[in-house]
């Protein structure tokens, strides 16, 4: 096959391109402009910054300062951000990255001094170190942050952020294992084990813990962190202040988890603190309603269950009574409805039972076309 050629031919005088012009005339000029732009710009880089002129910045113009701040989150998640950097500081050191030192405050690493090799170095070790595609993407996007965030406080340019960013892509993450949905048996299953296995303050509570997740969708850190006092059972709500998003919401709540509620609080008492403690009286932690529900599950004979599967049957729940996704949204405390969907379960068989219910109009026989006339 013969290699293609451009021939270029100046336009007439009059503005006009020529009728022997070849038909890629306008590409191949805007081409040849753009490689003589290139080669009129500086042949050299601007030089990196010191490693330490990160920590010259003042203290809100810190690249993780700034980060950290964008993320407007409870304290737990927060930590667990803080945990991330350290990671991401450590496998940088152990990819090679040769400007800085373990034991270094995120703070005062020098995030700025990641080059497109250290990216490629440190997106391999990342790669290597986790087996779950999701747990190596929150790393990854942690740099990625971080060379961004360098880049607006002037510690790198845009051409050195790009550079970064292009070695270091995230990858989509399968939806495999995504959870389940519960369905009504299976609730009331774990409602009556709840209520008859353990004593009856146990199992009001527990009672309570499980109508409340069903009847709310609350993430189980949202649980883990109510009062008393964000009970509103004259309104038929839950106050919900230290969100993922830091957005404070209302929870409404269904009659039967009300009716829950109030036995529960009864029993419970009026005393100020969490809304569900421990038999000790301390609040219970996020690992402690996990394993509640692994134990629920284990004596009714479920399948695998964890408490973010409450979540999921919620929303897929209200969407299959035929709620908007932008009101679940606004429900669930996404900021975004392409997470509420995220959430949906619905059956590829509630899809195709939706498409048959579509009604297309049938015409009888055969279709006349004239002589002459195209179809």
């Amino acid at each position: 096959m013969t290699e293609a050629t451009f021939t270029f031919a100046e336009p007439s005088g009059d503005g006009r391109r020529r009728s022997h012009q070849p038909e890629h005339y306008l590409f191949a000029a805007a081409a040849l402009r753009l490689a003589t732009a290139r080669s009129a710009m500086p042949p050299d880089a601007p030089a990196p910054l010191p490693a330490d002129a990160i920590s010259r910045l003042r203290p809100a113009a810190n690249p993780v300062t700034r980060y950290l701040a964008g993320r407007e989150c409870r304290p737990e998640s927060m930590s667990k951000y803080r945990h991330r950097l350290k990671r991401a500081q450590e496998l940088l050191l152990q990819s090679g990255f040769a400007h800085a030192t373990p034991g270094m405050a995120p703070e005062d690493f020098p995030w700025h001094r990641i080059t497109a090799d250290d990216a490629a170095s440190f997106r391999r070790a990342v790669r290597d170190h986790f087996n779950s595609p999701k747990s190596a993407d929150n790393i990854v996007c942690i740099c990625r942050e971080m060379v961004r965030q360098c880049a607006r406080v002037g510690l790198m340019s845009a051409d050195q952020r790009d550079d970064v960013h292009y070695e270091l892509p995230l990858k989509a993450i399968s939806r495999t294992n995504v959870g389940r949905v519960l369905d009504t048996d299976e609730l009331e299953k774990l409602m009556r084990v709840a209520t008859t296995t353990w004593s009856r303050w146990r199992a009001r509570r527990n009672t309570a813990i499980l109508a409340v997740l069903a009847g709310t969708g609350l993430r189980v850190s949202e649980l883990a962190d109510l009062d008393l006092c964000d009970v509103n059972l004259d309104a038929g709500c839950l106050h919900i202040w230290l969100t993922k998003g830091g957005e404070p919401r209302k929870a409404w709540l269904p009659p039967g988890t009300m009716l829950h509620l109030r036995r529960w609080i009864e029993c419970r008492g009026f005393e100020a603190g969490p809304l569900f403690p421990s038999a000790e009286g301390r609040r219970m932690g996020t690992s402690a309603y996990r394993k509640l529900i692994h134990d629920l599950e284990q004596r009714s004979g479920s399948q695998v269950l964890t408490p973010h599967d409450f979540r999921r049957t919620y929303v897929t729940t209200l969407l299959r009574n035929k709620i908007d996704p932008f009101t679940v949204a606004r429900a669930v405390g996404h900021m975004r409805v392409s997470t509420t969907l995220m959430y949906d379960l619905r059956t590829e068989d509630e899809t195709r039972h939706a498409v048959l219910g579509l009604h297309v109009p049938i015409t009888a026989g055969k279709p006349n076309h004239r002589k002459g006339q195209q179809s």
